[in-house]
């Protein structure tokens, strides 16, 4: 375990280097100016630290209540990172299943199980595992091959709408497998606020009212509604011991900049509402594995590309298409290869 000063001081480091992207973000300004304000105080940021670390355990056990077997929407991200850490520090009597979903456009697929030992043999953390589901089949009907119907209905891209309903309904199926009782997601409010439609209040109320009614077991995102600053992850890692190395380790989505620059609830309802069902009706038993899979290919990332390209249609009412030509860049290495 590092010492709380060396934490802190790489915390602070780690903190310099958020500061230089907050403008980047589609944020309100009255958010970022409380976060330029907080990060001038450091006795300010120890407070929230502390606040935060208050907040998630009370969250924590709210929801979970007597729960004995967990599962977690596992990204290796920021978030659930914090989650899977907080669980298994305050709760260390439940059984956590991480899983992990491949939907054919995301990249680096051994990233999460990486940051899960990584964090498990730092932790010494015991009874957890962590499993992968491969979904390009029902994904490429109900997200790539949907995406213009589907943005008729959006009004702007909806492909992070359509995954996120697609992988809470796919968590619920495989936690009634694993015997869990409740699926816990990392979704934040910062997210939300920076038009994130996927992690959108609208958004998150539609699909739990769905999962609730359709399967026998609890579905949330404890950190959601006190986790409202962009620094906000890496202040609770900070609280949680968590070293800076481990904040996060994941997979790159091909999808990523392509949210709509502003919500619309009656555009994100009629959508989600109409993609719960049809993806209910679909889906049926799914395999899991604890093995990495070896034969998995991003298969879907020249589509999401092309639908990038189309920037008078598609990607008319998305959050900074400009990023398009940089994102190509990060992509280029990863799709040799792929038809």
């Amino acid at each position: 375990m590092l010492k709380k000063d060396q934490l802190w001081d790489d915390t602070m480091t780690h903190l310099s280097e958020i500061k230089k992207s907050l403008d980047d973000m589609n944020l309100p300004r009255e958010i970022l100016t409380e976060t330029y304000h907080l990060m001038e105080r450091p006795d300010a940021i120890k407070k929230r630290s502390e606040d935060l670390y208050i907040a998630t355990k009370n969250r924590l056990k709210s929801f979970l209540g007597e729960a004995k077997n967990v599962l977690i929407s596992w990204s290796g991200g920021k978030d659930t990172s914090n989650l899977y850490i907080a669980i298994k520090k305050l709760f260390p009597q439940i059984h956590v299943n991480l899983v992990t979903v491949l939907n054919g456009y995301d990249q680096n697929h051994e990233a999460p199980r990486q940051q899960y030992i990584n964090i498990k043999d730092h932790f010494r953390f015991s009874d957890s595992t962590h499993y992968y589901v491969q979904l390009t089949d029902i994904y490429k009907k109900h997200v790539i091959n949907s995406a213009y119907d589907d943005l008729k209905i959006l009004h702007a891209p909806a492909i992070c709408s359509s995954c996120k309903s697609l992988i809470s309904l796919a968590m619920a199926f495989i936690a009634i497998k694993l015997n869990s009782t409740h699926v816990v997601e990392g979704y934040i409010k910062t997210q939300a606020d920076q038009s994130w439609t996927d992690q959108s209040p609208k958004q998150r109320f539609l699909t739990k009212s769905f999962v609730e009614s359709k399967f026998n077991l609890k579905i949330g995102e404890p950190l959601y509604k006190h986790m409202t600053l962009p620094i906000d992850p890496s202040l609770l890692g900070y609280a949680l011991d968590k070293p800076i190395k481990l904040q996060k380790k994941q997979m790159v989505c091909a999808a990523y900049n392509m949210m709509p620059k502003k919500l619309y609830n009656k555009n994100i309802e009629n959508l989600v509402s109409k993609k719960l069902e049809d993806i209910y009706k679909d889906m049926r038993d799914l395999e899991i594995s604890n093995d990495i899979p070896k034969d998995y290919m991003p298969i879907f990332i020249q589509n999401v590309n092309t639908l990038r390209k189309d920037r008078k249609v598609y990607m008319a009412n998305a959050f900074k298409p400009e990023n398009y030509n940089e994102f190509l860049i990060l992509m280029s290495q990863h799709i040799d290869g792929i038809t």
